[in-house]
């Protein structure tokens, strides 16, 4: 191999290594982002009317419409499931650390869908006064009037 395709390979080499090393950095951020400045106000940009938004810092897109408890049940119920063939299908001797991490994430899952339900009920619908009941939004929730939704009602193009 002559000495410019070489170059030319570590240089490809590199610029993987490089995107590899952004990816991680991307995912960090990810990860660690609470969709909110630190004086906890939501930083959110509307996508369309139907309750899709992007965080402003790490550009995750969702949806804030909140779920219903049988439709949050089902979708847990079905990765569970996904969860438990993959460590089924994987080998215990080579895939030891993936079995325990699929094992980790379901029992996440479990807390994260009770977990949604208690902090639903807290700030979404549970303990409002009759005067802040007048008060409900679109989320169908009471206030949403101190959170930081930039672009609210505005689609993006």
């Amino acid at each position: 191999m002559g000495k410019s395709k070489k170059r030319l390979l570590e240089k490809l080499n590199e610029i993987e290594q490089l995107s590899r090393d952004i990816q991680k950095q991307r995912k960090r951020i990810v990860v660690e982002c609470p969709h909110q400045n630190d004086k906890g106000k939501l930083k959110l940009e509307a996508i369309d009317d139907e309750g899709t938004y992007r965080c402003k810092f790490c550009k995750s897109t969702f949806n804030m419409t909140l779920i219903p408890r049988d439709k949050l049940n089902d979708a847990v119920e079905t990765l569970h499931n996904a969860l438990q063939q993959i460590r089924c299908f994987s080998d215990p001797r080579d895939e030891h650390k993936l079995i325990r991490i699929m094992g980790e994430l379901d029992f996440n899952l479990q807390e994260s869908a009770e977990l949604y339900e208690r902090i639903v009920n807290i700030y979404g619908r549970g303990g409002k006064k009759k005067k802040d009941r007048d008060r409900e939004d679109s989320f169908g929730e009471y206030g949403t009037q101190g959170l930081s939704f930039i672009g609210t009602g505005k689609k993006k193009k």
